[in-house]
């Protein structure tokens, strides 16, 4: 299986010239926690993420003032993303050793494609298999490093 496979497809993405009010709003109509940043909207090249605990962390909690920018509090260093044609095992390796929950998914030109989740990991990748579900659990609750895959 691969990671096109287990992805939720066409997500929607911000831009980093968005305000941290915009991308909220988004998160919240669209009931999302993460959205991949891109450079335009029709290139849809990754750039990084902003998270819902982007915003706490690096903007409310810092009491910043409104009008700041998706580029001001983004994670675009350290990025795990995952490619489209990567198997389920390195999708889990990817994901646990950049302990995140969700990863943008990008094609062979870095375009989002979609998003991966511990949840699609868990939900899609095991087929009904309760063994392989169970295997699943335990390589992505466990971060560390040198741990073989699957």
């Amino acid at each position: 299986m691969k990671a096109r496979d287990l992805m939720t497809g066409d997500p929607v993405t911000i831009t980093p010239d968005a305000t941290i009010e915009h991308a909220a709003a988004v998160m919240q109509s669209r009931g999302v926690c993460m959205l991949p940043v891109v450079n335009t909207e029709t290139g849809a090249r990754l750039r990084g993420v902003i998270t819902d605990r982007d915003i706490v962390d690096r903007c409310v909690a810092e009491v910043h003032t409104t009008g700041c920018r998706v580029r001001d509090h983004w994670t675009a260093t350290g990025l795990e993303a995952v490619h489209s044609d990567d198997p389920l095992e390195l999708v889990i390796v990817k994901m646990r050793t950049g302990n995140v929950r969700r990863a943008p998914v990008v094609d062979a030109d870095d375009r989002v494609v979609g998003v991966v989740t511990r949840a699609d990991l868990v939900r899609r990748g095991c087929g009904g298999d309760p063994v392989l579900r169970a295997r699943i659990l335990e390589q992505l609750s466990d971060y560390s490093p040198g741990r073989g895959g699957l």
